[in-house]
């Protein structure tokens, strides 16, 4: 029985070939699949046949297709091996998300802030390290767990094994590792800050950081050869489809080392290079420095091609199929930009800035890309834009390092960090339809209650409905709700998406009746002589109220249904006053020469006490 990938690329031919019905003009359409053009008709295959979905990539122009010469590998589609997704790092998957609306799937917390990227191997495996390299199957269970602080993304080579390096900064190692979680080889290293990578000839290469080396390895642990820089490297390499390996370093070179790890060529940029080489369809390297510039590398010789400034670059540029660089930058702007150089267009990312989250670009024409706060400040977000830079939607996230990767369904996999030091892998992607009430609420007959109600999967725009159990209702996700009577209620969130589906949730709602309301009339913010109010302060006044001789403190306080029994008076704690009829007052005689805490409560038939209103007056006399 012939696969998918084979059936449709039996199509695709006939398409091609068929000269006297066609025209061979391909085009791309992010919405609408493959396009072949004619004077007359367009013939279309749907997206999920596109071919972007399911073939490497190809070049054309248009006026003529030349004679395609097509490696078809039918789990190409399917996985996400190394940061940047190839050894090319274009960050292009053969996977679509056109459902990937960004619900949270699942999560994993670990105990350390995340730097490192998601990998996923041909069976779905999620590969993710913090203080260990841990998989997880593709429903967020963890698998297993192998020691190793790491800072960066693993790399898979074509029989499964995992390699990855650690940081600790004492005794590091670089690990091969079997599928299943044990140890086939590892080899001590200095500390390593950024992913290894798979050439096509199965060779590992992976930078030893604190060495300023680059290493290669054969896949059974022995060196092939290691290349010395002049600073450590921070740079993931890229592999050209000679073998020739890219990498930046900190001495702010770019280099070019051959297959047999001689140099072929360095060039000379105008700070750090911290981001990754990216290499496009005809050989060109494209690499961002700290100096602020994108350059274009011709392969050959190393010679620059064009340079474009546009901020400090710590992410590879992500590669559509047309050749177009999509890039997000420190100064708080994504770009698009043309292969010659020019820019398509740029986007605002504020608040937040690109660290060093690489785009992932789907097959259905989606990119996806988070932001960070160093300050930890908040306003960092999740984004995903159209490759014409409209947004498909903007999330709210936590400050984001990692490198996003998309799975066989379209699931994409990140690291994110909730604080410091806690961080998450999370899955987000379509799932079923579920709704949460994020009950029990409490509250009082005399101020309205707000009700949360909260989605995970479905497919937008959802419709909302509540109903509170007392006859009232809402179309709002999040109402505000003001019960009139005690008791306890049930409230019901119902939610539909725009495919039919319907879930709904209950919450407990308990309604008391209302603390005793108290407010201080006498003294507010103001100078007082002898129960005078003469002059009124600022409201950011430091202290205050200022109360010279005696003065009345007056309250005033109610309740129903119950009523008030008493208001109490307190001066730094200790109960100097009980009135038990309204007006409520004391005369405060007590002399002082001091900034004292004055506080009042009123106390309802019932029993229940209000809550404490305090003030800080100074009190001379």
């Amino acid at each position: 029985m012939p696969s998918k990938v084979h059936m449709i690329f039996a199509i695709y031919v006939i398409f091609v070939f068929t000269a006297n019905l066609v025209s061979p003009v391909i085009s791309s359409s992010s919405n609408q699949g493959i396009v072949f053009k004619e004077s007359s008709k367009n013939l279309r295959l749907p997206q999920h046949l596109a071919l972007e979905s399911i073939l490497p990539p190809i070049k054309y122009n248009e006026s003529h297709v030349n004679y395609l010469l097509l490696s078809i590998d039918e789990n190409t589609d399917t996985v996400w091996l190394m940061q940047g997704h190839d050894a090319a790092h274009t960050g292009r998957s053969f996977n679509g998300t056109e459902c990937n609306y960004a619900q949270d799937l699942w999560r994993y917390e670990t105990s350390s802030v995340l730097y490192g990227s998601p990998v996923i191997d041909s069976e779905g495996t999620v590969y993710f390290g913090s203080f260990s390299l841990q998989a997880f199957n593709p429903n967020g269970t963890l698998k297993w767990a192998h020691p190793g602080n790491m800072e960066t993304a693993p790399a898979i080579d074509d029989n499964g094994i995992i390699y990855y390096g650690t940081s600790r900064g004492v005794d590091d190692r670089f690990y091969a590792i079997y599928p299943n979680g044990t140890l086939k080889w590892f080899i001590p290293t200095a500390k390593i800050m950024a992913s290894p990578v798979i050439s096509p000839d199965g060779t590992i290469i992976f930078p030893n950081s604190h060495a300023n080396t680059l290493i290669a390895i054969h896949p059974n642990g022995t060196k092939k050869w290691e290349f010395l820089t002049n600073h450590v490297i921070y740079s993931t390499p890229a592999v050209g489809s000679d073998g020739t390996v890219y990498v930046g370093s900190h001495d702010c070179y770019v280099y070019a080392v051959n297959p047999n790890g001689t140099l072929k060529w360095s060039f000379l940029t105008g700070a750090w290079v911290h981001g990754s080489p990216s290499i496009g369809s005809d050989g060109t390297i494209y690499c961002g420095s700290d100096d602020g510039y994108l350059y274009a590398l011709y392969p050959n010789n190393g010679s620059m091609k064009w340079q474009l400034a546009i901020g400090a670059s710590y992410a590879s540029p992500t590669i559509g199929l047309d050749g177009t660089l999509y890039l997000g930058v420190w100064e708080k702007r994504f770009y698009a930009i043309n292969p010659d150089g020019t820019i398509k267009w740029s986007f605002d990312t504020s608040p937040g800035k690109v660290w060093g989250s690489t785009a992932a670009l789907s097959a259905d024409g989606t990119m996806y890309f988070a932001t960070a706060d160093l300050e930890w400040s908040g306003g960092v977000e999740l984004i995903a834009l159209w490759t014409n830079g409209i947004v498909k939607w903007r999330r709210p996230f936590s400050s984001t390092f990692s490198s996003p990767a998309i799975g066989r369904d379209g699931t994409l996999y990140i690291g994110n960090n909730k604080e410091h030091d806690v961080g998450q892998l999370r899955a987000l992607g379509y799932g079923s339809l579920q709704a949460d009430a994020n009950g029990p609420y409490e509250g009082d007959d005399q101020m309205p209650i707000n009700f949360t109600g909260s989605i995970i999967g479905g497919l937008p725009p959802y419709t909302f409905n509540w109903d509170f159990g007392d006859g009232g209702t809402s179309s709002e996700q999040n109402p505000s709700y003001r019960y009139t009577a005690i008791g306890t209620y049930t409230a019901t969130f119902i939610i539909r998406d725009s495919e039919g589906n319907e879930s709904s949730d209950t919450a407990n709602v308990t309604i008391t009746y209302a603390l005793p309301s108290v407010t201080l009339v006498k003294p507010v913010l103001a100078i007082y002589i002898m129960n005078i109010k003469v002059l009124p302060l600022s409201p950011d006044h430091f202290i205050g109220p200022y109360i010279i001789g005696p003065i009345v403190v007056k309250v005033d306080a109610y309740q129903e249904p119950f009523g008030i029994d008493r208001v109490e008076f307190y001066i730094n704690d200790q109960l100097r006053h009980v009135d038990k009829e309204a007006p409520y007052s004391w005369a405060w005689i007590i002399p002082t020469i001091r900034c004292v805490k004055l506080s009042v409560c009123a106390v309802d038939n019932s029993g229940n006490c209000s809550k404490f209103v305090e003030t800080w007056p100074m009190k001379i006399f």
